[in-house]
């Protein structure tokens, strides 16, 4: 799999629940590629999963609240303070925690996204952009 000029410059759609699941979307990528390298200790996959994940958090941020209400599973002060460990203290992060985070907690994350976009009568506007496609 390989990633496009997209990919880079996250989804054109300008939603904060479309740019969190493009990062969320990109961490699921970097998983699968990056898996072998991640857990025999490359600082060039964990810094890219890493920055990935930090990205995904920081485009949470701008989730509306009623929005993240909305979501009641998803632990979004979970997220947010694990952002702060990856972005300012990468070299304090438990990497055995992130993989953990990366491989159950963004599918899981992505998937709640998706359905809540799903769930609840979106305007054009506001839909959920996954990959090529919006769902």
């Amino acid at each position: 799999m390989s990633f496009t000029l997209e990919d880079e410059r996250g989804p054109t759609q300008a939603s904060s629940l479309g740019r969190v699941a493009h990062w969320c979307d990109v961490v699921i990528r970097l998983t699968g590629l990056n898996a072998d390298l991640y857990l025999n200790g490359n600082l060039t996959a964990r810094f890219a999963l890493y920055h990935a994940m930090g990205l995904a958090a920081d485009a949470a941020k701008a989730i509306p609240e009623q929005d993240m209400e909305a979501m009641p599973g998803v632990n979004w002060t979970a997220l947010f303070s694990m952002r702060t460990f990856l972005v300012h203290r990468p070299h304090l992060v438990d990497s055995d925690k992130v993989w953990q985070a990366a491989t159950e907690n963004v599918p899981v994350l992505l998937s709640t996204l998706i359905a809540y976009q799903t769930r609840v009568s979106w305007s054009s506007t506001r839909r959920v952009q996954h990959g090529s496609f919006v769902v």
